[in-house]
């Protein structure tokens, strides 16, 4: 896939979900196929001692285009094979001042850490999840949601 391509649909992908007050995904969760991911306001602290608010949201996203889907894991092979919690405004963020192309940017693990590498810029935009906790987002967005009819879960 294009570089310019791919930052558009990446973009769409993720600028969008800011809109919706939505700036972490949860990737990689247990319970959900791979191309399955969930965006959240909901940060980590909060998470295990969740209690409602109107002010928390949750979305299940599926990527059915299968290039970008493939694109993305090869880009950031790290989003295959670990639990991530994603911070979306600091990930985009780097991507936008990366010169796009595969060689320029990487994810790395350093410690606990998700660091986005590009350029001579290094940010640290997630962290590993527990299984635990990422079953526990997962749980409570499958309670909440209306089985009829689902606006909160999306297909890319």
């Amino acid at each position: 896939m294009e570089n310019k391509e791919f930052t558009k649909k990446i973009k769409l992908l993720f600028s969008s979900l800011f809109g919706r007050a939505m700036n972490c995904a949860i990737i990689g969760c247990p319970d959900y196929a791979d191309n399955v991911w969930l965006f959240t306001n909901i940060p980590v602290e909060e998470m295990v001692i969740y209690s409602p608010s109107s002010e928390y949201y949750m979305h299940k996203v599926e990527i059915t285009d299968s290039d970008l889907y493939a694109e993305i894991i090869t880009r950031f092979p790290i989003l295959s094979s670990a639990i991530v919690f994603l911070d979306l405004n600091k990930f985009m963020s780097c991507y936008n001042k990366s010169e796009k192309t595969p060689e320029a940017m990487k994810l790395s693990i350093i410690e606990e850490n998700i660091v986005f590498t590009c350029n001579e810029l290094s940010v640290v935009c997630g962290s590993l999840l527990p299984e635990f906790t990422a079953t526990l987002y997962s749980s409570l967005f499958e309670r909440s949601v209306i089985k009829t009819e689902n606006p909160y879960i999306q297909k890319l």
